[in-house]
């Protein structure tokens, strides 16, 4: 009888998880800065995967990946400065150090595909180094990690998007070798984040 019990509940939890997972969307705002050279144009397709109702192309993806990228590198030069507690202050480092190696990568994918990549903060992400800038203390570190935890889970959505649908396959296999570290950082973020609230 308990065997059967056991069984029923983690059906249950499973097919809960399962629905869960299907109804979660992240929300991505477009790239006003991507841009595609003309002779690139033609050769890539309108749009690739679907995240959040909406068609996100490689370009796109790619340009978000650079800005999200240059907030975490930022807000983890902050949470340096502002912290003090040893484990946030661990984690920004963790994210300053994987995502100063990832620039230069997206940098060569964006040539690859041929889009014009501009390090610059796209304006979802300035809201975030500006709203968390005027913070300080345990304040800071409360909302600091709340907003990696919900950044790595919005990532870790996008990527497994672009991990299947992406038509580059320089943007596919980017997707693919990112997500495990994604999924760390996600870990990481929640584990920090119970520990400082």
């Amino acid at each position: 009888m308990k065997y059967i019990l056991i069984i029923g509940l983690a059906l249950g939890i499973s097919s809960m998880s399962c629905q869960r997972a299907s109804t979660f969307t992240p929300s991505v705002d477009t790239a006003a800065n991507a841009s595609v050279t003309p002779e690139r144009e033609q050769q890539l397709p309108t749009s690739t995967g679907v995240v959040n109702g909406r068609a996100l192309t490689d370009p796109v993806f790619i340009m978000e990946a650079a800005s999200n990228s240059l907030l975490q590198i930022s807000l983890g030069r902050t949470a340096l400065e502002k912290a003090t507690n040893a484990e946030v202050k661990k984690f920004a480092q963790m994210m300053i150090d994987h995502h100063s190696k990832e620039d230069s990568e997206l940098k060569a994918i964006a040539s690859e595909i041929g889009t014009n990549l501009t390090l610059t903060l796209l304006p979802q992400h300035q809201r975030v180094v500006d709203k968390l800038s005027e913070l300080h203390g345990k304040k800071f570190e409360e909302e600091y990690m709340e907003e990696m935890e919900a950044i790595h889970e919005q990532q870790v959505a996008t990527y497994e998007v672009m991990s299947n649908s992406a038509q580059t396959v320089r943007v596919k296999a980017y997707a693919i070798r990112m997500l495990p570290l994604l999924r760390t950082h996600l870990f990481e973020a929640d584990r920090v984040e119970d520990i400082v609230d």
